[in-house]
């Protein structure tokens, strides 16, 4: 995949072809299994190569990864690749969360009464990345696998995500990305490392509010999206009855303890914000 991060054009814009990838469902043991992305990657010769990326988080079980990924480009190539000129190529790529069957090759290999099918593809194994050296690295694609490491080590410990997350947050500020690579950056992150308990929600919420107060302004849209998106749970949560005030403050309250700021708060329940500050000073 190197070879083709090298030759991509950076001036024209990586298309997602979500109709065209539901094309390539394959039933292999009775399950509905298709790639996680087909992109189509403009090249410096004009022309597009379609990518097909794939997500294995399956551990030991299974084995027929290699039969899948060889479905996923043949269908492309009789499906589409006559019939679009401007398309170079279909590459193919596998990220592995986990070790694989023992027994399974990594490629496809079928031989029958003469005939003979082989088809090899790139491999990208997570288990055997090291963290640390992703996060150091200056490619925003090795901090995307930084992210999916992080949560995998982690586990179920809330905790260490958190830790993880905030730690991640710091550092990605601190990059010379564009605004666009950072946002997607801190979304897939955050997604992937937010914390579920209330108690460190709440602790996670303070610590936006300091990144606010500081006006870590690359990082801003993504945390007032999150507290936006925390509000509405919340109020859909309590079933916020908008008409009543008394109902309004109590969702103040809510959210307030939840680790949204006041501002937010005062946005989402429909009050002025002195009134909901004062709830804040209460409530301690």
């Amino acid at each position: 995949m190197t070879a083709l991060a090298e030759d991509m054009d950076r001036s024209r814009e990586v298309v997602f072809l979500e109709r065209e990838m539901e094309d390539l469902t394959v039933y292999i043991d009775g399950d509905k299994q298709i790639p996680d992305i087909l992109a189509r990657v403009p090249t410096q010769s004009g022309r597009e190569v379609w990518l097909v990326l794939h997500l294995e988080i399956q551990g030991p079980g299974g084995g027929d990864l290699p039969e899948r990924m060889f479905y996923y480009n043949s269908t492309l190539r009789v499906k589409y690749l006559k019939e679009k000129g401007d398309v170079a190529d279909a590459v193919s790529c596998a990220i592995l969360t986990a070790k694989r069957p023992s027994l399974e090759e990594e490629r496809y290999l079928r031989e029958s009464y003469g005939n003979r099918m082989f088809y090899e593809y790139p491999t990208l194994k997570l288990c055997e990345l090291g963290a640390d050296e992703l996060e150091e690295s200056e490619n925003p694609f090795d901090w995307a696998l930084c992210a999916g490491k992080r949560a995998l080590e982690s586990g179920r410990n809330e905790r260490l995500k958190l830790v993880y997350l905030k730690d991640m947050i710091v550092k990605l500020d601190s990059k010379e990305w564009t605004h666009d690579e950072k946002l997607l950056l801190l979304r897939l992150i955050d997604s992937l490392l937010h914390p579920k308990s209330p108690e460190l929600r709440a602790e996670y919420g303070e610590f936006r509010e300091e990144l606010r107060k500081e006006g870590k302004a690359m990082l801003l849209s993504i945390v007032e999206e999150r507290a936006q998106e925390e509000g509405r749970e919340i109020g859909k949560s309590e079933g916020i009855l908008i008409g009543r005030e008394e109902t309004k403050r109590e969702a103040a309250l809510r959210m307030l303890r939840k680790g949204i700021s006041v501002s937010l708060a005062a946005e989402c329940v429909d009050l002025p914000e002195e009134e909901v500050a004062r709830l804040a000073e209460e409530a301690r």
